[in-house]
């Protein structure tokens, strides 16, 4: 089969589509799914560049996707009702950057008519990630909040989340652009700042009037880590959930604890949805949302698994204003 691995790590050179990967293999326990749609997530370059260990070279890159059930191992659970054939996407197993994939039974969730492949491999890592950032992590206060990179990716649908089904008052988007600001606003920042060119942390305090937001949610990491914090009213929630300006630096408690007593947590998304039945309850609220309306995913790009250097790099550069995507099989409409 086709298959994007890497050999070694380090930049986008290290990319390779290699044509004479062997088929994998299923377990007892997982299924082999042909895969229409792989998508592209920044945790995806933190392995390529070796941010993330990577326990045995060469890897298959890709943590989801969507495609059809070929083959179900035989201790695959019958009550779970997944069967050959079967239209489904998967997320947090990797190698999904491949004409085939191996794939546990319990990161598979089966899609409802409504849902094409394309919009349900859109929903999965961001998906679920802005479910659980707004649903599971327990807060003090939740009404005012702080959103990083809120035109982008994970936080593009968390905005949407915190705006039309947790109904915040106060959504504070920060986006690096000026095109960006209208999108932020349209997708339910009631604020959005600038970052290029304005300061963070004086508007945060301008527009909650002194007393800082309850959350602040940020996948950029080392580069807003100290506006973040800063941001935050007392007894406020940091919750850091990506490295997308590379990892956050070691954090000395007092600094919390001089900043109003800041709660500080670094989720990860394995340990918000463990169980089959917790996945096909989170994925399909989230598919429900999409065919409603309620939430719009946005298709940023289709790539080619040949243009997968290019892909990295689109991501890599924040310009994406929603998900990219791999296009796997040639027949997928």
């Amino acid at each position: 089969m086709k298959a994007v691995r890497i050999h070694e790590t380090g930049d986008v050179n290290v990319l390779q589509v290699d044509t004479n990967v062997p088929i994998p293999e299923i377990s007892h326990h997982q299924v082999l799914i042909k895969i229409a749609y792989s998508s592209v997530n920044f945790i995806d370059t933190y392995f390529r560049s070796g941010l993330y260990p990577v326990p045995s070279l060469p890897k298959v890159l890709g943590q989801d996707g969507s495609g059809i059930i070929e083959k179900i191992g035989d201790q695959v659970p019958k009550e779970c009702g997944l069967k050959v054939g079967d239209r489904v996407a998967f997320s947090s197993s990797s190698g999904s950057y491949a004409e085939y994939a191996a794939v546990d039974y319990n990161s598979v969730a089966k899609l409802p008519s409504e849902i094409s492949l394309k919009d349900s491999v859109a929903c999965m890592i961001n998906g679920l990630t802005a479910y659980y950032l707004a649903f599971d992590i327990p807060s003090i206060r939740s009404d005012v909040v702080l959103i990083h990179s809120a035109a982008g990716g994970t936080s593009r649908l968390l905005v949407q989340i915190m705006s039309k089904i947790k109904k915040c008052s106060t959504i504070i988007g920060t986006v690096g652009s000026p095109e960006k600001v209208d999108l932020a606003l349209k997708l339910g920042c009631t604020h959005v700042i600038q970052y290029s060119t304005e300061d963070v942390v004086e508007r945060v305090k301008e527009i909650t009037n002194g007393k800082g937001v309850d959350i602040v949610f940020d996948g950029v990491g080392k580069d807003t880590y100290q506006s973040s914090l800063n941001s935050l009213g007392v007894r406020g929630l940091f919750i850091s959930f990506g490295n997308a300006s590379g990892p956050v630096g070691l954090i000395n408690p007092l600094d919390l604890s001089r900043r109003g007593s800041i709660n500080f947590t670094r989720p990860k998304m394995g340990d918000f949805v463990t169980t089959f039945d917790e996945l096909q309850e989170k994925s399909h609220k989230l598919f429900s949302w999409v065919s409603q309306g309620l939430i719009d995913i946005n298709i940023h790009k289709v790539f080619n698994l040949e243009e997968i250097k290019e892909a990295h790099n689109e991501i890599e550069g924040r310009k994406a204003t929603g998900k990219i995507l791999l296009k796997v099989s040639e027949e997928t409409p």
